[in-house]
């Protein structure tokens, strides 16, 4: 069995971390996971009674860190699609790089749409002109092969 992670000076002999070690340990992925497995159990009753308002804190909190993670991962796909673009292969054919291409955007731009505001405007303007274009390429493609 796996122990749960603690914040820093949280063991029993030491008085406690200082405010400025809690706030950079949340910042921390240990941190920021152990933070969100607690809204997580705040959020379904696990802690008992909970105020209403707490419990809304702790489900808008888990809204952040899930928005932030569909951010970082479209990030991480942004950067794949860009390498996928600059790096087309011999051995694929334009068929089957461009469904593929258009495959990755739509999928991008299906995760945009977890990710807050004002980022996910901002990403969409991005990506939207690629998708278009490669939509309308897969079209012109395919009725090029059905002739």
């Amino acid at each position: 069995m796996s122990e749960t992670p603690t914040a820093p000076g949280a063991d029993d002999e030491s008085p406690g971390p200082t405010d400025a070690e809690m706030e950079a340990w949340l910042r921390t992925p240990e941190g920021q996971a152990v933070m969100s497995e607690v809204m997580e159990k705040a959020v379904a009753g696990e802690y008992g009674e909970v105020p209403e308002e707490m419990k809304e804190r702790a489900h808008q909190g888990l809204k952040r860190r899930h928005s932030q993670d569909a951010l970082v991962e479209a990030q991480a796909r942004m950067a794949d699609l860009t390498r996928g673009i600059h790096e087309l292969s011999p051995d694929e054919s334009r068929w089957a790089q461009v469904r593929r291409l258009h495959e990755e955007t739509k999928a991008l731009m299906d995760l945009l749409l977890e990710v807050r505001e004002p980022h996910r405007t901002k990403l969409m303007r991005l990506c939207l002109p690629l998708q278009e274009k490669l939509a309308a390429l897969v079209d012109r493609l395919a009725a090029q092969m059905a002739e």
